[in-house]
């Protein structure tokens, strides 16, 4: 992969990961779940390690982020934390694990055609801790199902 795909790409996902830090504080604000609310700021923290991570690399490369990924990424996030956080919990869950599960499709995309390592294990990282919040989220899923019960 050239070096200016490979930036597109590394700026898409820094948008991407400022997106979900914005969506994930705006929806821990706006439920009254206790614990529903931390996890999403500890979901949110994590992912602000990833926009970190994610501008690191791009550093290393020689350029900086682009300043209109990050607005684009910051608006997003604002706007799908408001939305997403107006219907039921299970609907909040199943909206984040659907764009968690869009993250890991394409961390695993980008990965097979990266060939540095140091970028490869960035890209590694940040979509395990993207599985990590899938799995959460599914297992509070089921332990909805299993409330009805």
């Amino acid at each position: 992969m050239d070096k200016h795909r490979l930036l597109e790409k590394l700026n898409w996902f820094y948008s991407l990961e400022i997106n979900q830090v914005d969506m994930y504080r705006k929806q821990s604000k706006k439920t009254e779940d206790p614990h529903l609310a931390r996890a999403l700021n500890k979901f949110a923290e994590i992912e602000q390690g990833h926009v970190e991570n994610i501008c690191s690399t791009i550093e290393r490369l020689g350029a900086n982020p682009s300043f209109l990924w990050e607005i684009a990424g910051e608006i997003s996030g604002a706007v799908t934390g408001t939305l997403s956080s107006l219907p039921t919990r299970e609907e909040t869950l199943r909206f984040n694990i659907a764009l968690e599960t869009k993250a890991i499709s394409d961390y695993k995309a980008l990965m097979r055609l990266v060939g540095d390592d140091d970028i490869r294990e960035t890209l590694w990282s940040n979509m395990i801790d993207e599985e990590l919040h899938t799995s959460w989220m599914n297992a509070e899923l089921m332990k909805m199902k299993g409330e009805g019960h």
